[in-house]
């Protein structure tokens, strides 16, 4: 947690502003990131930003805790789109939290 920042590089054609702007951050070494998208909009992320070959994701629900999808990806340092496990209407509940990680160090969820 001390190794993060905020990192909007991350994101790739990201036009949202305001409320329902989505935010990212990663670790100053690229070995984890995270993708914040109020409304359970979809995007697309630069992997080549993350380090490792193999990365871990996750979505994560920050107003109940609960993990919803989970995956592997190859990090071949091109963008990856991705679309969470559900969309709404600003602050109808369907934010959420894409958690992506090296997977030589992060944490695997089984």
């Amino acid at each position: 947690m001390l190794l993060r920042e905020p990192y909007q590089e991350l994101l790739v054609n990201n036009e949202s502003k305001g409320l329902e702007r989505i935010k990212a951050c990663r670790a100053g070494d690229g070995s984890y990131a995270m993708v914040y998208t109020p409304k359970g909009e979809g995007f697309q992320v630069d992997v080549s930003k993350i380090s490792g070959k193999n990365l871990n994701w996750y979505w994560f629900s920050p107003r109940s805790g609960e993990v919803k999808g989970k995956g592997k990806i190859k990090n071949k340092g091109q963008t990856q789109s991705f679309d969470p496990p559900s969309k709404g209407d600003s602050f109808s509940g369907n934010d959420w939290v894409l958690v992506l990680d090296d997977a030589k160090y992060g944490y695997s969820l089984k």
